[in-house]
């Protein structure tokens, strides 16, 4: 009896310090920031006077912002008070259609978590993030901070469902073929392992290096989730790949990405982020053709973009141009 019960009290401790440290783990996941604003939203819509508008919003909302909000604040100097009231004043039908969408986001924690803690397995040096779920007024869908990942949860949540009419029909489309919230977070997670991507704020990366960058975050998350990416881009990119390396080949060392990257509204064709493809398709060449998968997967998330000939060396390595 007595050695069932050390057993038992043995078991029971590392049970418990497993759940500990989960329960730490999802206290990274924050979700105030969303709480407040329809706090706020709920006064502000009561209101007539745009001046009244956004000084409620600015106390009930951008003044109680987390620290991951007021990142947010710093990078997207947009999200101030003047604009989230024109927004709330403009778009009433999506903000109605869309207000239960972001009050579940809780319920995405765990799968949130789960993917987390496959990418520890996947890559031992992985810094879990913070992850900051928030509201946006349809400026980003997500982005990142040091050690951080922030996200815009009126559009990462968004789907076919919501009450789009209000909006531009490129957001019409974003939400139609919206990714899902767990998979927004697990490719942003990349993000915030990355190095040197202070080079895209001195204007030094060329278009390969934003295309590779993005590309890891889309193969990494691939390889996570276990499941074929199948995202427009993707599904696009998969049947026109020999047209688009024919086209990519001839502008990846040039400084213009719009042809590429960030181009919703603008893309040829209307199809939208082909960089990420070609990103994804390099990473995905390299990995095939390292036999350590383990150190591919280290290389291809240390890559240092700051570093013009390590990204040259990474994509001639990668063997991508031999294949055709």
């Amino acid at each position: 009896m007595k050695r069932t019960t050390i057993i038992f009290l043995q078991f029971l401790i590392i049970f418990s310090g497993r759940a500990f440290s989960q329960g730490q783990q999802l206290s990274k996941i924050h979700t105030t920031d969303i709480t407040n604003f329809w706090a706020a939203y709920d006064r502000v819509i009561e209101l007539k006077d745009t001046t009244a508008q956004k000084q409620v919003l600015q106390t009930f909302f951008i003044d109680k912002a987390s620290s991951g909000m007021r990142d947010f604040i710093k990078l997207r100097p947009k999200l101030n008070a003047s604009k989230y009231v024109e927004s709330i004043n403009k778009y009433p039908k999506f903000w109605q259609s869309i207000r239960a969408k972001t009050l579940k986001i809780d319920l995405y924690k765990q799968a949130i978590q789960d993917n987390m803690n496959s990418y520890k397995l996947l890559y031992p040096n992985f810094k879990q993030p913070e992850i900051f779920f928030s509201i946006a007024h349809l400026n980003t869908g997500g982005t990142t901070s040091t050690g951080r990942i922030l996200i815009g949860t009126e559009m990462a949540a968004a789907d076919s469902s919501v009450d789009a009419s209000e909006l531009s029909p490129f957001l019409q489309n974003v939400f139609k073929n919206n990714l899902n919230v767990v998979y927004i977070v697990t490719h942003e997670a990349t993000h915030t392992q990355q190095i040197g991507l202070e080079a895209e704020d001195k204007g030094t990366m060329n278009l390969m290096a934003y295309c590779i960058e993005e590309g890891a975050c889309e193969f990494i998350a691939e390889l996570i989730v276990k499941k074929q990416l199948m995202f427009p881009y993707m599904t696009y990119g998969r049947l026109h790949e020999r047209e688009l390396w024919e086209k990519f080949k001839g502008e990846m060392y040039d400084k213009e990405i719009k042809g590429w990257l960030y181009n919703g509204g603008t893309a040829p064709g209307g199809i939208q982020d082909l960089g990420y493809f070609m990103g994804y398709e390099i990473c995905k060449s390299y990995y095939n053709n390292e036999k350590d998968k383990q150190l591919a997967i280290r290389k291809i998330i240390e890559l240092n973009y700051s570093d013009n000939n390590q990204v040259h060396e990474f994509f001639q390595k990668s063997g991508y141009a031999n294949k055709w």
